[in-house]
């Protein structure tokens, strides 16, 4: 989409997958998100790179429990995000998965 807000373009979904909770990684050349098909879980944190004319997406994680968005580190390296109430991280490429809280339970949004 154009900044005035002209010329949208469907960069990823269309199907039966409900699609949710974006967020464009710092440099703007990826988009992570939430993909879960069969209702609100499992789900799987899926990222999308390209251009509106045709991007490239992959799966980052198995199937999770969702509660809560997820965040990109600042220098583009890190995905934060909630399952279950607790917190994890992980690198960009869906790698070395770590839970940083556990019995938490109320964790929403992740931010660095």
């Amino acid at each position: 989409m154009d900044a005035d807000g002209g010329n949208l373009a469907r960069w990823w979904g269309g199907g039966e997958a409900n699609e949710f909770s974006p967020d464009w990684s710092p440099d703007g050349s990826r988009i992570a998100y939430w993909s879960c098909v069969s209702g609100p879980a499992p789900c799987r944190i899926h990222v999308v790179s390209g251009t509106a004319e045709g991007g490239v997406a992959w799966d980052l994680t198995d199937d999770v429990l969702v509660s809560g968005r997820l965040d990109w580190s600042p220098d583009g390296r890190y995905i934060a995000f909630v399952s279950e109430g607790d917190l994890f991280v992980m690198q960009a490429d869906g790698q070395n998965v770590l839970r940083l809280t556990e019995g938490e339970g109320n964790i929403v949004w992740p931010d660095w």
